[in-house]
């Protein structure tokens, strides 16, 4: 859902009348226990002086929202378009086969 929310917000934002620009999704190792998602555009950027902390979005609260949950870190910042980056525990460390719960969805046996 990070990465619809951020496509949808670049279709919607990043590229004016009509303009043709680059979306690039990078999913990166960050040591042994972190991924990072990284979402960027060349598009527009975000307006000058948005203080992201303080602006009420409900696309940028329902991306912070999905990385808290993920037990992760949201940024969004202006660079030659708009990065976003997720900084994340993959769920293969919280459900190792040592705590697995009993019922797992889809759970092979």
């Amino acid at each position: 859902m990070i990465i619809t929310e951020s496509i949808v917000n670049t279709i919607k934002h990043a590229f004016l009348s009509g303009q043709k620009g680059i979306v690039s999704l990078e999913l990166l190792q960050d040591g042994p226990d972190f991924l990072v998602l990284n979402i960027s555009d060349n598009g527009i950027g975000l307006p000058a002086g948005l203080d992201t902390k303080e602006y009420n979005s409900l696309g940028l609260e329902l991306m912070q929202g999905l990385a808290k949950q993920l037990n992760g870190f949201f940024t969004i910042e202006s660079s030659n378009g708009v990065l976003v980056t997720v900084r994340f525990i993959p769920l293969s460390i919280h459900y190792s086969e040592k705590n697995l719960p009993e019922k797992f969805p889809n759970q092979r046996v």
